[in-house]
C-alpha cells in the first residue's frame, strides 16, 4: 500500500475509534510476542468483569515495530443497586500491575500503562496518536469488541 493511501486509512481509524464510543481508558501493553496477544487481552477483559463487576469494550491497534505492543482505548459499564460504576471508578495503579502480571513478558520496566482519558479532545489526541505512521509504521487493526454490550446496558428505570 503506498503511503498516501496508508496514511487515508490510519486517518479514517483515528476517526472511527473516536466516535466510536466514549472510551475511557487509554492502555499501552507490552507483550511477549505477536502469537498470542489475543489471549492476554481476553484475560484482562474477563478479570476486569470478575474482579470489579464491569462489562469491558475495547478497540486498538497492535504492532511489532521496537517490540510487540498493543495500543487500546477501553471502556467499562456496570449498574447495581441505582449507581453506575465505570473504569474510572477503578484505581489505575493497581490494574498496571496486574496486567502486567498477566503479560509477565520478563522485561525490565512497566509492561502497561494506563491513561484516563479526559474528554474528546483528549480521545482524539490519543486516536491519532496510536494510528499514527511515526508511531507504528507496521500495525494491526484490532477487533472492537464489547461495544453493543456497553450500549444495552441501562439504568433498571430506563429499561
Amino acid at each position: 500500500m503506498d503511503k498516501t493511501a496508508d496514511a487515508k486509512l490510519r486517518e479514517s481509524y483515528a476517526a472511527m475509534l473516536a466516535k466510536q464510543y466514549a472510551w475511557e481508558w487509554y492502555l499501552t501493553i507490552n507483550v511477549p510476542s505477536r502469537s498470542g496477544y489475543e489471549s492476554y487481552l481476553k484475560e484482562i477483559r474477563s478479570r476486569l468483569r470478575r474482579e470489579e463487576g464491569l462489562q469491558i469494550a475495547q478497540s486498538g491497534t497492535y504492532s511489532d515495530y521496537g517490540g510487540c505492543h498493543v495500543h487500546l482505548v477501553m471502556a467499562g459499564k456496570h449498574y447495581h443497586a441505582g449507581r453506575v460504576r465505570t473504569l474510572n471508578n477503578v484505581d489505575i495503579p493497581v490494574w498496571e500491575s496486574k496486567i502486567g502480571e498477566i503479560v509477565n513478558t520478563g522485561k525490565r520496566g512497566k509492561p502497561c500503562k494506563i491513561y484516563k482519558i479526559d474528554g474528546p479532545a483528549d480521545l482524539t489526541r490519543i486516536t491519532q496518536y496510536i494510528t499514527s505512521w511515526k508511531n507504528c509504521p507496521r500495525l494491526e487493526l484490532l477487533r472492537p469488541l464489547g461495544i453493543d454490550r456497553l450500549n444495552r446496558i441501562r439504568p433498571p428505570s430506563e429499561k
